[in-house]
This record gives structure tokens, C-alpha cells and sequence, in this order.
């Protein structure tokens, strides 16, 4: 049995990335292109944001940005296709917070990540 603190949740995100600044959709398909509607998940339980995975479909790094409420909260670097990242144990969320996450930078000459998933999970506080 895990000794963390109990799971509050998860929200997934994707979207197919083929420019910067492009958002991902809240619950949406990876093969969907990604857009400005849809992208606001509004948090439901005072949480702790734990982790996040990625899988999109190019060997590529690529940069994308955490927001809440309309400002950065944290930078994610996604170094490979698929992975896992621990965030910041200090990053909590309120009831009525918005996420969102969008691709801010390419790495390799704008090959964007094409058809991407990421998944942010949370924990209760």
C-alpha cells in the first residue's frame, strides 16, 4: 500500500501540436488539433498536484507550460516521447482554480510533438 497522501483525481489533456502556443483540450483526442476551446479544467477538491505523464508520437524534446489561473506555475520539459515528472510538492490547487497546459517551445527545428496525451494527477490535502 502507497504511505502518500490519497489520490484526489487526475485530469488529462491532449491535443495534435503542430505550432507553439497552442493549448491542449481538456479530455480531448490526441488526434483532435489542438486549440483555445475546451483547454480550462476547473479544479474540483483542494489538491496537491503530484505528477504528470506525456506521450506524444515524435523522438523529439519539447517545452510546455503549467498554468493556473492564467499564470505560470511551472515549466515542463518533455525530453522524450513518453515519461513521468514529479512536480513540486509545494504546487496545490483550490477548489475553483483553472489548469491548463500549452506547448510553448520546440526543441528541434519545429518538429512539434503531433498527437500528444498528458495527464496530471493529484493528491488530496
Amino acid at each position: 500500500m502507497s504511505s502518500g497522501p490519497p489520490a484526489a483525481g487526475s485530469i488529462t489533456f491532449a491535443g495534435f501540436v503542430d505550432g507553439k502556443r497552442q493549448y491542449l483540450r481538456v479530455g480531448g483526442l490526441a488526434n483532435v488539433r489542438a486549440g483555445a476551446i475546451g483547454t480550462v479544467a476547473v479544479v474540483g477538491v483542494r489538491s496537491q498536484l503530484t505528477r504528470i505523464t506525456w506521450q506524444f508520437e515524435r523522438n523529439t524534446r519539447h517545452w510546455f507550460l503549467l498554468m493556473k489561473n492564467g499564470k505560470l506555475l511551472q515549466d515542463l520539459e518533455f525530453p522524450t516521447p513518453s515519461g513521468v515528472m514529479v512536480l513540486d510538492p509545494s504546487h496545490t490547487v483550490e477548489r475553483g482554480d483553472t489548469i491548463q497546459i500549452y506547448c510553448y517551445h520546440d526543441y528541434w527545428e519545429n518538429r512539434f510533438p503531433g498527437p500528444i496525451v498528458v495527464t496530471l494527477y493529484m493528491a488530496l490535502v
